[in-house]
């Protein structure tokens, strides 16, 4: 579940652009570089798009893309989904 774990922080990052966005569309890109648990030097790239309570994209780990969209709290956190390609929930993740 690395890319999961990777994606809350990914939220956190995500979270000053998100409190700018307010009621208005906003587009959002941010990468990142990290090194995973087996020593192997990784990217991930978030690319989407924020807007009043709503976040939603696609990100990218080592390659492998998958949707995500998630709920924006009054308070700047985020609660959200993973989906797959083929529309299937394949995790969670929360973030402040």
């Amino acid at each position: 579940m690395p890319t999961l774990m990777r994606t809350c922080g990914l939220c956190l990052a995500l979270l000053p652009a998100i409190a700018l966005a307010g009621s208005k569309s906003m587009a959002i890109s941010y990468s990142q570089n990290f090194t995973d648990a087996s020593g192997i030097q990784r990217s991930l790239m978030f690319n989407g798009t924020a807007s009043g309570t709503s976040l939603s994209g696609t990100v990218t780990v080592a390659g492998v893309s998958e949707q995500v969209s998630a709920t924006i709290g009054t308070d700047g956190s985020l609660t959200g989904n993973v989906v797959a390609g083929n529309g299937q929930q394949i995790g969670t993740f929360a973030g402040r």
